[in-house]
């Protein structure tokens, strides 16, 4: 359920930014303007994560990208539409109608909506449940919608070039630290989806050149 009105930040105080972003290492006091629209986690759900049940993430090596992949797709760019699409996520990951895979929370750390906004998801204190066997110090980021099947518009593949960008510099990672899901995975897996790939590779290709 989102909230009325939309927590959105375009600015983080340095005691937020350590909340939302932590570091695990002593560093300077982060805070500041955003080069991207952020929603808190409340602007799509009131539930909180089973956190008893979760790993602590013991700091950030890698970045891993993917698309939701449902078959239907996802076209919408309202704000409460993107929300309700969020929850029916969270729901297929941690229980609800819609899936019960059983796990503590949505598997996702952050994810790139259409309209090219940034939503916080499950908390960065914690693992996620995105790549199996590879979850340890590793951000999951998804991007929404089905991009074997669907175009990805270009406010969603800017943002999440220019959030993945960020986020590496926060986080002193070089351009080898992020991957798509397929690459890391340890069985076969199309995401995040041949177009978002198609549409990342001059992205990709400019990243490794700068290392």
């Amino acid at each position: 359920m989102m909230h009325d009105p939309p927590i959105v930040y375009d600015h983080l105080s340095a005691q937020l930014a350590d909340e939302i972003f932590p570091r695990w290492k002593t560093a300077p006091p982060m805070g500041g303007d955003l080069p991207f629209r952020l929603l808190a986690r409340a602007a799509f759900t009131s539930v909180q994560p089973r956190t008893a049940e979760m790993m602590p993430m013991a700091g950030v090596n890698l970045v891993t990208l993917h698309h939701s992949g449902f078959s239907e797709g996802f076209f919408e760019d309202s704000l409460p539409d993107t929300a309700k699409y969020l929850e029916y996520i969270r729901q297929f990951h941690a229980g609800g109608e819609t899936g019960q895979r059983g796990w503590a929370d949505i598997g996702y750390h952050f994810a790139v909506d259409r309209a090219g906004r940034i939503w916080q998801l499950r908390p960065l204190q914690w693992q996620g449940a995105h790549v199996k066997n590879h979850n340890g110090g590793n951000m999951g980021i998804v991007a929404l919608g089905n991009f074997d099947l669907q175009v990805p518009p270009d406010p969603l593949i800017a943002a999440l070039c220019t959030f993945t960008d960020w986020l590496r510099r926060i986080y002193e990672l070089p351009g080898t630290a992020v991957h798509i899901h397929g690459s890391l995975a340890d069985e076969p897996t199309s995401c995040p989806g041949s177009l978002l790939k198609k549409a990342l590779e001059h992205w990709a290709m400019r990243d490794k050149a700068a290392v």
